[in-house]
Protein backbone atom coordinates (compact mmCIF):
# COMPACT_ATOMS: atom_id res chain seq x y z
CA UNK A 1 0.00 0.00 0.00
CA UNK A 2 3.01 2.56 1.00
CA UNK A 3 5.36 3.05 -1.70
CA UNK A 4 7.59 4.34 1.14
CA UNK A 5 10.24 2.59 3.01
CA UNK A 6 8.69 3.53 6.50
CA UNK A 7 11.77 2.23 8.58
CA UNK A 8 14.23 4.22 5.86
CA UNK A 9 12.08 7.43 7.07
CA UNK A 10 12.52 7.10 10.84
CA UNK A 11 16.44 5.78 10.27
CA UNK A 12 16.75 9.03 7.85
CA UNK A 13 14.95 11.25 10.56
CA UNK A 14 17.14 9.54 13.20
CA UNK A 15 20.03 11.31 12.18
CA UNK A 16 18.76 14.59 11.43
CA UNK A 17 19.08 15.93 15.00
CA UNK A 18 22.07 15.42 17.58
CA UNK A 19 19.56 14.43 19.89
CA UNK A 20 18.29 11.56 17.86
CA UNK A 21 22.38 9.97 17.72
CA UNK A 22 22.33 7.57 20.28
CA UNK A 23 19.24 5.58 18.70
CA UNK A 24 20.58 6.07 15.19
CA UNK A 25 24.05 4.24 16.68
CA UNK A 26 21.89 1.73 18.99
CA UNK A 27 19.67 0.79 15.33
CA UNK A 28 22.63 0.85 12.99
CA UNK A 29 24.34 -2.06 15.99
CA UNK A 30 21.62 -3.91 15.73
CA UNK A 31 20.92 -4.01 12.20
CA UNK A 32 25.26 -5.12 11.60
CA UNK A 33 24.76 -7.95 14.39
CA UNK A 34 21.78 -9.28 12.50
CA UNK A 35 18.97 -8.02 15.14
CA UNK A 36 16.76 -5.51 12.51
CA UNK A 37 13.39 -6.50 14.10
CA UNK A 38 14.51 -5.04 17.24
CA UNK A 39 16.35 -2.00 15.27
CA UNK A 40 13.10 -1.45 13.63
CA UNK A 41 11.11 -1.64 16.30
CA UNK A 42 13.27 1.15 18.03
CA UNK A 43 12.57 3.43 15.04
CA UNK A 44 8.90 2.41 14.97
CA UNK A 45 8.20 3.42 18.98
CA UNK A 46 10.67 6.49 18.70
CA UNK A 47 9.01 8.18 15.83
CA UNK A 48 5.34 8.52 14.93
CA UNK A 49 4.59 7.73 11.42
CA UNK A 50 2.66 10.90 9.59
CA UNK A 51 0.21 9.24 7.03
CA UNK A 52 -0.04 12.04 4.76
CA UNK A 53 3.81 11.88 4.48
CA UNK A 54 3.65 8.79 3.02
CA UNK A 55 3.57 8.11 -0.82
CA UNK A 56 0.38 4.98 -1.27
CA UNK A 57 0.11 3.07 -4.41
CA UNK A 58 -2.97 4.17 -6.23
CA UNK A 59 -3.35 1.01 -8.11
CA UNK A 60 -3.34 -1.58 -4.95
CA UNK A 61 -6.08 1.13 -3.34
CA UNK A 62 -7.93 1.08 -6.53
CA UNK A 63 -7.69 -3.01 -6.57
CA UNK A 64 -8.98 -3.37 -3.20
CA UNK A 65 -11.88 -1.35 -3.57
CA UNK A 66 -13.26 -2.80 -6.72
CA UNK A 67 -12.17 -6.43 -5.34
CA UNK A 68 -15.04 -5.78 -2.44
CA UNK A 69 -17.38 -4.49 -4.58
CA UNK A 70 -17.21 -8.18 -6.96
CA UNK A 71 -17.10 -10.09 -3.63
CA UNK A 72 -20.05 -8.08 -1.40
CA UNK A 73 -18.47 -5.87 1.08
CA UNK A 74 -19.66 -8.09 3.70
CA UNK A 75 -17.68 -10.87 2.80
CA UNK A 76 -14.57 -9.35 1.45
CA UNK A 77 -12.91 -8.50 4.76
CA UNK A 78 -9.12 -6.40 4.12
CA UNK A 79 -6.48 -6.20 7.10
CA UNK A 80 -3.22 -4.43 6.80
CA UNK A 81 -0.81 -7.30 7.88
CA UNK A 82 2.17 -5.52 8.30
CA UNK A 83 6.06 -6.57 10.13
CA UNK A 84 6.09 -2.97 11.40
CA UNK A 85 5.06 -2.17 14.84
CA UNK A 86 1.54 -1.52 15.40
CA UNK A 87 1.81 1.95 16.46
CA UNK A 88 3.22 2.18 12.80
CA UNK A 89 0.53 1.04 11.27
CA UNK A 90 -2.32 2.28 13.43
CA UNK A 91 -1.62 6.14 11.76
CA UNK A 92 -2.00 4.95 8.10
CA UNK A 93 -5.19 2.80 8.96
CA UNK A 94 -6.86 5.93 10.25
CA UNK A 95 -5.64 7.98 6.97
CA UNK A 96 -6.83 4.91 4.31
CA UNK A 97 -10.22 5.66 6.24
CA UNK A 98 -12.85 2.81 4.93
CA UNK A 99 -10.21 1.18 2.94
CA UNK A 100 -9.31 -1.71 6.09
CA UNK A 101 -11.51 -3.59 8.25
CA UNK A 102 -8.71 -4.64 10.43
CA UNK A 103 -5.14 -4.51 10.88
CA UNK A 104 -2.31 -6.39 12.88
CA UNK A 105 1.78 -5.85 13.23
CA UNK A 106 4.31 -6.64 15.43
CA UNK A 107 3.62 -5.84 19.07
CA UNK A 108 5.63 -7.48 21.69
CA UNK A 109 2.88 -6.98 24.61
CA UNK A 110 0.95 -9.82 22.61
CA UNK A 111 3.71 -11.69 21.91
CA UNK A 112 4.51 -10.72 18.08
CA UNK A 113 8.16 -10.00 18.69
CA UNK A 114 8.34 -9.41 14.52
CA UNK A 115 5.32 -9.95 12.30
CA UNK A 116 6.53 -10.91 9.13
CA UNK A 117 7.25 -13.95 6.64
CA UNK A 118 5.94 -17.51 9.04
CA UNK A 119 4.42 -15.12 11.66
CA UNK A 120 2.71 -13.27 9.16
CA UNK A 121 1.38 -16.46 7.37
CA UNK A 122 -0.11 -18.39 10.89
CA UNK A 123 -1.52 -15.14 12.17
CA UNK A 124 -3.49 -14.54 8.36
CA UNK A 125 -4.35 -18.45 8.32
CA UNK A 126 -5.68 -18.63 11.86
CA UNK A 127 -7.78 -15.11 11.01
CA UNK A 128 -8.87 -16.44 7.84
CA UNK A 129 -8.88 -20.54 7.81
CA UNK A 130 -10.46 -20.79 4.56
CA UNK A 131 -7.86 -19.00 3.00
CA UNK A 132 -6.50 -15.28 1.82
CA UNK A 133 -5.85 -13.00 -1.14
CA UNK A 134 -2.12 -11.27 0.23
CA UNK A 135 -0.72 -8.43 -1.27
CA UNK A 136 3.17 -7.69 -1.11
CA UNK A 137 6.59 -6.83 -2.13
CA UNK A 138 9.36 -8.28 -0.54
CA UNK A 139 11.32 -11.76 0.02
CA UNK A 140 9.81 -11.96 3.70
CA UNK A 141 6.54 -12.34 1.73
CA UNK A 142 7.41 -15.74 -0.30
CA UNK A 143 6.52 -17.04 3.14
CA UNK A 144 3.03 -15.91 3.39
CA UNK A 145 2.65 -17.14 -0.73
CA UNK A 146 4.07 -19.67 -0.28
CA UNK A 147 1.73 -20.93 2.64
CA UNK A 148 -1.14 -23.18 1.92
CA UNK A 149 -3.27 -20.88 3.17
CA UNK A 150 -2.69 -17.99 0.79
CA UNK A 151 -4.81 -18.70 -2.15
CA UNK A 152 -3.69 -15.46 -4.72
CA UNK A 153 -1.31 -13.37 -4.90
CA UNK A 154 -1.08 -9.56 -5.68
CA UNK A 155 2.67 -8.86 -6.14
CA UNK A 156 2.67 -4.96 -5.52
CA UNK A 157 5.66 -2.98 -7.07
CA UNK A 158 7.95 -6.01 -6.40
CA UNK A 159 11.74 -5.97 -7.17
CA UNK A 160 12.84 -8.08 -9.58
CA UNK A 161 14.67 -10.28 -7.51
CA UNK A 162 10.99 -11.28 -5.84
CA UNK A 163 9.60 -11.47 -8.85
CA UNK A 164 11.80 -14.11 -10.27
CA UNK A 165 11.67 -15.95 -6.73
CA UNK A 166 8.15 -15.79 -7.13
CA UNK A 167 8.20 -17.81 -10.37
CA UNK A 168 10.76 -20.40 -9.51
CA UNK A 169 9.65 -21.13 -5.78
CA UNK A 170 5.57 -21.01 -6.22
CA UNK A 171 3.50 -23.14 -8.69
CA UNK A 172 -0.02 -23.37 -9.25
CA UNK A 173 -1.61 -20.04 -7.48
CA UNK A 174 -3.38 -17.33 -9.65
CA UNK A 175 -1.34 -13.70 -9.08
CA UNK A 176 -1.78 -10.17 -10.48
CA UNK A 177 1.59 -7.92 -10.95
CA UNK A 178 0.66 -4.30 -9.75
CA UNK A 179 3.61 -1.77 -10.77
Amino acid sequence: LIRNDVTSMALERSQSHPIYWPIFLLCVVLWIIGLRGPSQRILDLSFTVDPTALTYNSELEQFIRKHRKQQHQEAAVVVLATAAHVKAAEPVVKHAGDLFDDFFGSDPSKGIWHAGGKVKARLLNERFPNGFLYAGNSKEDLEVWSHEGCKAMLLVNCPDEVLEAVQNRIIGKPFKVIP
